[in-house]
């Protein structure tokens, strides 16, 4: 009798060892794992946005113009009766709250954002449905500034326009006789973009210049005192380039721009090369030619 009062003492209390776990891992909610959070937030973020009273809106307003498509279709009407069809269904969409209330634009700073709800080709108050997004993204990204745009429609009143805009990286001119033109971070010309208003840019000059400012100007930025003394650079034969100082002459690079500018930095902090009176310094072949000014001539007649 003893021994079966034990054993069930203890059936009883590894079974309450259990459920105490159980509830226990009940209280503690799993968090979701890192590979999947953004799914989660994803699923909470739609589930905010298009929780019950929406979908109730949603389906409610889908179910009018079903009937209403559906009863044409049975009164087997055409023309004109059809076209009166679909306007009493824009109708009840409008009247369900299927109409552009809000248009957001996003990332414009260089481009009006105005002209960006322009080019939507839609006006608030009209319904929602009335334009396609992929049209209208692509006016969108005729714009000088845009790189990209997406363009959403936040269902039921609202659109959003994202645009990625193109940043201002060099001034280039073809020639010493043409225009400036501002370039963006990939090396293409942004048409109408002022470049009185970039004056700060790097200016380069030359055929192929676009295509390798990017990586002189990344050379650069370890020698801001040569940058500082440059008017601008010239592409040579689009392999290396030459720099037009501020206060005249040239310096000759080679092909390797950034060990050609390290030589010269350490050149100007040893021997001062670029205070020197000169026309050109030339680094192209590894030893450093100098060709001084030519003196006036008051002074070579004295």
């Amino acid at each position: 009798m003893a021994k079966a009062t034990r054993r069930s003492q203890r059936q009883h209390a590894g079974s309450g060892s259990r459920t105490s776990g159980r509830a226990s891992s009940a209280r503690a909610p799993r968090r979701p794992a890192s590979s999947g959070a953004k799914a989660w937030m994803a699923a909470k973020v739609r589930q905010t946005r298009y929780g019950r009273p929406f979908q109730t809106f949603f389906f409610g307003a889908l179910f009018i113009v079903a009937a209403l498509v559906f009863s044409a279709w049975m009164a087997g009407v055409t023309g004109g009766m059809a076209q009166a069809g679909v306007h009493a269904s824009e109708r009840a969409l409008l009247a369900s709250g299927f109409r552009v209330d809000h248009i957001d634009v996003r990332g414009a700073t260089r481009t009006d954002a105005a002209e960006i709800s322009r080019r939507l080709l839609i006006e608030e108050g009209e319904l929602v449905f009335r334009f396609r997004p992929d049209l209208a993204r692509a006016r969108i990204e005729e714009l000088a500034w845009v790189r990209s745009a997406s363009v959403l429609r936040l269902l039921p009143n609202r659109l959003l326009v994202i645009v990625e805009e193109r940043a201002p990286m060099a001034l280039w001119r073809e020639s010493a006789e043409a225009e400036l033109r501002v370039l963006d971070d990939r090396g293409e010309p942004i048409d109408g973009a002022r470049a009185a208003e970039h004056a700060g840019l790097l200016i380069v000059e030359g055929e192929g210049a676009p295509e390798a400012a990017a990586a002189l100007i990344a050379a650069l930025d370890e020698h801001r005192d040569l940058r500082a003394r440059a008017s601008h650079f010239v592409r040579v034969g689009s392999r290396r380039w030459n720099i037009a100082l501020a206060e005249g002459g040239e310096v000759y690079l080679p092909e390797r721009t950034a060990a050609g500018l390290a030589r010269l930095a350490a050149l100007q902090a040893s021997e001062r090369v670029l205070e020197w009176d000169i026309e050109f310094l030339d680094l192209r072949n590894g030893d450093l030619v100098v060709r001084g000014r030519p003196a006036p001539e008051a002074e070579r007649g004295a």
